[in-house]
């Protein structure tokens, strides 16, 4: 039931009592509560009746002002029962004080539990984590562009924010969103359980490296449009078309290769594995199909599609629900024989990594003779 706002400031001063719906099923129920603009509406009786004997007394409890203009509201719509809804005081919207809770371990497992749900009740892939991760990131970015980068349509998308600010995780501005307290909190605690496991608390505080795992890996594959992004866009060709010498690539080939990768590596490969056909060859990986496939397009063309594409794959990703079981499968490599899908989706990772660590190389050494003696201090100038 949806309640405008001079409804609402009439509730709000006691001068509305009642609304009259004409309803196929009602949408509100005796005893429940009405989430609104202005707060938490009581709802009393829901009760089906003949308008006929609807009262102008009742009527202006309604905020009509007489019977006459009520029946004519009620009757625009031909279909459906007459329900009379006693409407109580407003309450404080309980998830603006949810928003501020502190987040216990229960509450780290309860709260998953529920995203669980609203992840397997989706027809297309697990958002929720993803949503949480997009917004921390983005925060204040209209719903419009943010949508983009997750792969999904814009009033999905504002629908599935909806049900994380419901749970207290995610609050409106004027523009965009933003992680209220409860949900910055959550999430962290949820990233630091998936990045410690017993083997990793126990090794040496040498070792250095990690076990791949969804979450960890995701948050890097998430960020890497965005970063290059935020790298690129609006430098001068000196930065973007530079290259570290003959047959060596530039910034804006860099970011083809990484297209080409998100059309024909990840994905598909894993694709193959979790098939599981008789046939798990990976077709070889062409590494200079970018010089063919980005001709024409400008950087920014490219850093679109880019941003696009990872959003497509990592909802694929999202939506596979990975286990162990699966990780563990293997397809096989035309160079390196028998790998597992864990291994695949590492290199993915890593692959992000190696070539965003190029593209800052690459562009520090267009100053390798500028910074003079300070070079002798700067390894990145002679690597």
């Amino acid at each position: 039931m949806i309640l405008e706002q001079k409804v609402l400031n009439g509730v709000k001063h006691g001068a509305i009592t009642l609304a009259f719906r004409r309803w196929r099923r009602p949408t509100v129920r005796s005893g429940g509560t009405l989430l609104t603009a202005a707060g938490q509406l009581q709802i009393g009786s829901v009760t089906i009746i003949d308008p006929g004997a609807i009262s102008d007394e009742e009527a202006v409890r309604a905020g009509y002002p007489s019977q006459n203009v009520l029946l004519a509201d009620l009757d625009r719509r031909r279909e459906g029962e007459v329900y009379r809804i006693e409407i109580g005081p407003l309450r404080p919207d309980p998830r603006i004080a949810l928003r501020s809770t502190t987040v216990t371990e229960s509450d780290v497992a309860d709260l998953r539990r529920r995203l669980d749900r609203l992840d397997a009740a989706s027809p297309h892939d697990a958002w929720t984590l993803r949503t949480l991760r997009a917004v921390r990131e983005r925060p204040g970015v209209r719903a419009g562009d943010l949508c983009r980068t997750l792969g999904q349509e814009r009033e999905p998308f504002k629908r599935n924010v909806r049900k994380l600010r419901n749970l207290g995780l995610t609050e409106s501005l004027d523009v965009g969103y933003r992680l209220s307290p409860r949900g910055k909190l959550f999430l962290d605690q949820l990233e630091d359980r998936a990045s410690t496991s017993d083997a990793r608390h126990n090794a040496p505080a040498w070792k250095g490296t990690m076990d791949f795992d969804l979450i960890t890996g995701t948050a890097v594959l998430e960020r890497t449009p965005r970063t290059l992004r935020a790298m690129l866009t609006g430098l001068p060709p000196a930065w973007t078309d530079a290259t570290e010498g003959p047959d060596t690539w530039s910034p804006y080939i860099i970011v083809g290769h990484l297209i080409h990768g998100e059309r024909t590596d990840w994905i598909p490969r894993a694709g193959i594995i979790l098939a599981q056909g008789p046939e798990r060859r990976f077709t070889p990986y062409d590494r200079f199909a970018q010089f063919r496939e980005s001709r024409g397009k400008s950087l920014t063309d490219l850093l679109d599609e880019f941003d696009r594409l990872r959003g497509e794959n990592l909802a694929t990703l999202a939506g596979w629900r990975l286990g162990e079981a699966q990780l563990a499968l293997e397809g096989e490599h035309p160079e390196f024989g028998s790998v597992t899908l864990r291994q695949l989706l590492a290199t993915w990772v890593a692959h992000d990594l190696g070539h965003m660590a190029q593209t800052a190389r690459v562009m520090a050494k267009q100053y390798r003779e500028a910074v003079g003696p300070w070079r002798a201090y700067l390894p990145v100038m002679d690597r």
